[in-house]
């Protein structure tokens, strides 16, 4: 049994940006997210030592309230994160984006949105078969929607 400890220390209320508010495991690897520590961050751990393997922020072009890690998918050594706070590029609207990385390189595959057509990227993510998953909520409509990207390496 391992434990996996908040590498955010010294938070007099105990906050810690939510660490834990989501997670999502495949193997021995573990993402455990904390969407409100600045634009959120996103933790990588072993499950079998708890060891802390790597730590994923939101990319600082994308604004500074993301929410980036409010939901996680995670197959293999590919992460989905979700950041439905993260701001569009023309308009400075939030609609929110789709992160896709590399976990054991730390690269950053893609980044997804359905921005052209006022829609938001919801909190919902799933991968596979090098395809990820996300509802959209299209703010015009009101409808909601799976879009689908492909992972390219």
């Amino acid at each position: 049994v391992s434990t996996l400890y908040s590498p955010v220390h010294g938070d007099p209320e105990g906050w810690s940006g939510d660490f834990g508010y989501t997670t999502a495991i495949s193997g021995n690897m573990a993402l455990v997210a904390a969407p409100f520590k600045d634009a959120g961050v996103v933790y990588v751990f072993n499950v079998l030592t708890g060891a802390l393997i790597n730590t994923i922020p939101m990319p600082p072009e994308y604004g500074e309230e993301g929410e980036f890690g409010i939901s996680l998918a995670l197959v293999g050594d590919y992460a989905a994160i979700s950041a439905p706070a993260c701001l569009n590029d023309v308009e400075n609207e939030i609609y929110g984006r789709v992160f896709v990385y590399n976990i054991t390189s730390n690269t950053l595959y893609g980044v997804f949105d359905n921005n052209a057509n006022g829609e938001r990227m919801q909190n919902s993510l799933a991968i596979s078969n090098k395809k990820v998953y996300s509802f959209f909520n299209d703010f015009n409509t009101g409808n909601r929607a799976l879009v689908v990207y492909n992972i390219v390496d």
